[in-house]
C-alpha cells in the first residue's frame, strides 16, 4: 500500500508524527501521533508492503500470533483510510 506521497512520519517529543505537506496542509485536520509500532507499520506500508506482509513482520518483531498481528494491522489501515491518509 503506497500512502499520500504529501505525507511524511517524523518523530518528535519522544512520538512519531504523521505530518502533511503540500496542498493537504490546507484542510486542517487533528494531528496523528502513532508509537513506534505505529510508525513501523507506516513505513512498511508506506513501502508498499501488504498488510499480510506487513503482519509476518510484526509475529517476528513482537512474537505475537499472526491473527493477533493482521488484526492490529487492518485496525491501523482503517484508522489511515478514516483519517483521509489512504484511499
Amino acid at each position: 500500500m503506497k500512502l499520500d506521497n504529501n505525507t511524511y512520519i517524523r518523530k518528535a517529543a519522544g512520538s512519531y508524527w504523521i505530518v502533511r505537506t503540500g496542498d493537504a496542509i490546507l484542510e486542517y485536520q487533528n494531528p496523528i501521533i502513532l508509537n513506534e509500532t505505529g510508525a513501523k507499520m507506516y513505513e512498511l506500508l508506506e513501502k508498499g508492503y501488504s498488510k499480510e506482509d506487513v503482519a509476518n513482520h510484526m509475529v517476528k518483531e513482537y512474537d505475537i500470533s499472526y491473527e493477533e498481528a493482521l488484526n492490529d494491522t487492518e485496525s491501523f489501515v482503517n484508522m489511515l483510510v478514516n483519517s483521509g491518509l489512504r484511499k
